[in-house]
């Protein structure tokens, strides 16, 4: 049970006269079991380190292909989010038109309310004349004169609120033409 080492081991004995003799020696070396000798320690070093280069170099594989997978995900819903995105603006445009659309509606039922207040006024008025001017017929006929008068200030009454609706009308039709040519970016009424 000697631990691994060099030793020398000496020996010297008495006689029966009692004399000593010279001590012989013996040297010997006790070896370690191999697992403990240097190049065990190597192949223990080599070993680890093998090992370890293993492990990484097995472990960056598998991070690399799991990088990859990610990279293939993110490019993938990279370009769902670009569709996505498309379909936004698609849909955004498509809201926009309709809302011009529905603009342009309501300002057309507003310019036709407009013009169709003066060109009832016509209509309503020219159906009048007529109608005076069938009385004023009659009393021609009749020969009352003064039926004949009163009717025709009736009637040049309604010509003047005729010729007034007119250029009302008339007036609208022309500052929307004059608005749609106008340029100067001021605001006008």
């Amino acid at each position: 049970n000697l631990a691994p080492g060099s030793y020398t081991f000496r020996v010297c004995s008495r006689g029966f006269n009692g004399i000593w003799s010279n001590p012989a020696e013996f040297s010997f070396t006790i070896r370690p079991p191999w697992w403990q000798t240097w190049w065990a320690y190597l192949l223990y070093v080599a070993a680890l380190g093998s090992f370890a280069w293993s492990f990484a170099y097995y472990r960056s594989i598998k991070l690399k292909k799991e990088n990859r997978v990610l990279e293939e995900k993110v490019s993938f819903r990279t370009e769902q989010l670009k569709q996505s995105i498309d379909e936004l603006k698609s849909t955004q445009s498509q809201l926009i038109q309709s809302e011009k659309m529905a603009s342009l509606g309501e300002l057309t039922a507003g310019i036709a309310h407009e013009i169709q207040n003066p060109l009832n006024f016509v209509n309503n008025f020219s159906e009048v004349n007529k109608e005076l001017l069938e009385e004023m017929n009659d009393a021609i006929t009749k020969g009352d004169y003064e039926e004949v008068k009163a009717l025709a200030v009736d009637i040049s009454g309604n010509q003047e609120k005729i010729n007034f609706r007119g250029k009302r009308a008339d007036g609208i039709v022309k500052g929307m033409l004059q608005h749609s040519r106008s340029s100067s970016g001021q605001k006008e009424a």
